[in-house]
């Protein structure tokens, strides 16, 4: 129970690293795991750590007046040597030995590792300093990390293990030019100040910590004068900054070589942005907002917003402290626009037995929980000295959302609705035989019940607990242009569709064939932007509407770092697809057999780069398409048997999920799985428990 500093400590070392200038190849790092209070420590050797622990120990009980309990480490021999057994024999104290690949059963010093490891390298580089000063920046991202607030604790590691608020004016830039005083010249015109470059802060005197580059040795001063705009070495040979890039690594951080996979995926979301369907017009700041044309209906709205804040009471107005951390606030202004480009102040949404809302300034109801300060915003005039303490979850706030999820949760709950375990936004409220859904996005949402009655009195119900904005028609939904014909609906993005083609005009010239699959990485090429963006728009395309650009655009994902000709002019051929096939709709209608709830086809090819296959699926409900996407498998397939076995295995994935989300309120028949390959069918069945696949 973790309940006071040094119930348990956990240590870890890192390295070998290239010697550093103070003669140290390994780092010890030791945690508390109440406070989280850590020190850290160079090593000439491994075998110095058992020394260094114990030294740990003994000053850890001088200056907390706590004893340690329990220590956890890994197996390595330095931690298990009869010295330091017998050490901890005699002090009574507990070790936990780790089972070895097994980190995560030490995983806080593993992760802190990871933090300090970065941070160290991060200073590095910054400051171009080389590589053999890593274990005094490894030191120095100790010293601050034991000074900030982290996640779950309202004070820093330094005051809840020593009991007294630490000092920041020791703080200063890493790698910035110090200037020490010289106390010993002896004429009138010597210099009375050396230039040197500030390492850290010293551990053993009340003071820094100083290198000096033209010597490469250390010093320590009290009189220093810093300065923090100066960067000494900025701009010198930066030819060690791979070494340091390579050499200050944990060794017990595992693989992480589908980091550059999930990268790729990012910025082909966040390039979406610059060329996203949903842009406007609307200003970016206050300032634009009253230069603008539309400066009267801005103003208007400013002053809604600000009048809906004080009927909420979303802050109180408090004396500014010190020491406390304001934050900056401002203005954000967005248009509603429809699928038809057109600005509107509606939110449309569903239709037949479904209603849809809006919740009027949904995160202003939410109370927030912490104390968190925010500036005045434009048009908010305070007291001097003043700053708005919020009561509310302002938005922007990094806990807003969760506080609204929890907020909105607890209402619902009052009424009878209870959160889908499938799918958090999605709340199923049942009353004997009949049941009604209600999903949520946000601030906007979807209705609908088995009966008229149920859904009036469940609308009554909600206006009684949120702030609705009800709307019976159906026109658009979080992007989606929909339509309702005689047999269900159609879904389309024509705006979105729009925004691609006006961004390639020269694609529509280009044959309308999908793209081949015979591509190829270019590693030597550097990432393109543009490509990235327009496969952004296009993969929100695929996941929207357009199943059947599915497998094409993650296809041409994989090279969107680097890009050459022939990936462009397969991107091209796409496009001129999409353009020529631009009134495609996605249908979604009820034309299954009843009986057939869930019905899912899978198919994959076998081989391609890297010798991994690709598989795809579709799901449908009732015929309906709602679920599809393509995949290349994680490993390479020994046949096209095994490969279309393991599309099963996706697809029996996706069933489950299924049947589980919609059994919280239908009944659902067992699931179909359709694939073309008898041999991976009769494998499927085979309960046998030796398979060569």
């Amino acid at each position: 129970m973790l309940d006071k500093p040094g119930r348990v400590v956990a240590i870890d070392l890192v390295g070998p690293f290239p010697e550093s200038v103070d003669g140290f190849c390994y780092g010890l790092v030791i945690i508390d795991l109440f406070s989280r209070m850590t020190s850290t420590y160079g090593l000439k050797t491994k075998a110095d750590a058992a020394d260094q622990v114990i030294s740990w120990i003994e000053n850890f009980k001088k200056h907390t007046s706590h004893d340690v309990y329990c220590i956890r480490s890994d197996n390595a021999g330095e931690l298990t040597s009869n010295k330091f057994n017998k050490f901890l024999r005699d002090k009574k104290i507990m070790h936990e030995l780790s089972i070895p690949y097994e980190h995560h059963q030490n995983g806080a010093v593993e992760r802190t590792n990871r933090l300090l490891l970065d941070m160290a390298r991060t200073f590095i580089i910054h400051a171009r300093l080389p590589a053999t000063l890593w274990c005094l920046a490894l030191k120095q991202a100790t010293f601050v990390f034991n000074r900030v607030v982290h996640d779950g604790a309202n004070k820093t590691p330094y005051e809840l293990c020593l009991g007294t608020k630490p000092s920041l004016h020791m703080v200063k830039l890493f790698g910035c030019r110090a200037f020490l005083h010289n106390i010993n010249y002896l004429k009138q015109f010597v210099p009375r100040s050396r230039p040197l470059v500030h390492v850290g802060v010293s551990e053993v005197a009340n003071g820094w910590v100083l290198w000096d580059p033209i010597t490469n040795k250390l010093e320590r001063g009290a009189l220093v004068e810093f300065d923090e705009s100066c960067l000494p070495c900025e701009g010198s040979d930066h030819a060690n900054m791979n070494h340091v890039l390579s050499s200050i690594q944990a060794r017990t951080l595992g693989d992480f070589t589908q980091i550059r996979e999930m990268e790729i995926q990012d910025a082909c979301i966040a390039s979406t942005v610059s060329v996203a369907p949903f842009m406007s017009d609307a200003p970016e700041t206050y300032q634009q907002a009253l230069n603008s044309s539309d400066r009267t209906e801005w103003l208007q709205a400013c002053d809604a917003e600000i009048q809906m804040m004080l009927s909420l009471h979303v802050w109180d107005e408090v004396p500014r402290t010190n020491g406390q951390e304001i934050l900056n606030c401002c203005w954000v202004f967005a248009l509603k626009r429809n699928q038809e480009g057109q600005i509107t102040n509606c939110c449309a949404r569903f239709q037949w037995e479904v209603a849809s809302f809006d919740v009027k300034s949904a995160f202003l109801h939410s109370d927030i929980d912490h104390n968190v300060y925010i500036r005045p915003p434009p048009g908010v005039a305070v007291s001097p000295g003043c700053v708005l303490k919020l009561r509310k979850a302002l938005y922007g706030t990094r806990q807003a959302s969760r506080c609204w999820w929890l907020h909105l949760k607890s209402k619902l709950a009052t009424i009878g609705f209870v959160p889908n375990p499938e799918d958090q936004s999605t709340y199923v409220y049942v009353d004997k035989n009949d049941f009604a859904f209600l999903w949520v996005h946000v601030d906007d949402g979807l209705f609908t019940a088995s009966s008229p009655t149920l859904m009036l009195q469940l609308k009554k119900s909600l206006n009684s607990v949120l702030d609705l904005k009800w709307d019976e028609s159906l026109s658009s939904i979080v992007g989606l242009r929909v339509k309702k014909d005689a047999n269900g609906f159609l879904i389309d993005q024509p705006m979105l569709v729009d925004k691609i083609i006006n961004l390639n005009p020269s694609a529509i010239k280009t044959r309308t064939l999908l793209p081949s699959s015979d591509l190829e990485s270019n590693p030597s090429k550097e990432m393109d932007r543009k490509y990235l963006s327009r496969i952004g728009c296009l993969l929100y395309l695929a996941q929207g509407s357009r199943p059947d650009i599915s497998f094409a655009v993650n296809y041409l994902a994989r090279f969107s770092m680097a890009p050459d000709k022939s990936h462009w002019s397969a991107l091209d051929h796409l496009i001129a697809y999409v353009c020529f096939t631009a009134s495609t709709a996605l249908p979604i209608r009820a034309t299954g057999d009843a009986n057939d709830c869930i019905r899912t086809f899978v198919d994959a090819n076998w081989g391609g780069e890297g010798s991994r296959s690709v598989h795809g699926l579709i799901s449908t409900v009732w015929g309906a398409p709602i679920s599809w996407g393509s995949k290349r498998q994680t490993c390479a397939a020994r046949s096209s048997c095994q490969a279309e076995y393991m599309a099963l295995s996706f697809g029996s994935k996706d069933c489950c999920y299924l049947k589980s989300l919609l059994s919280q309120f239908i009944p659902v028949t067992p699931p179909l799985i359709f694939s073309d390959s008898k041999a991976a069918v009769h494998i499927s069945k085979d309960c046998g428990t030796r398979k060569a696949h």
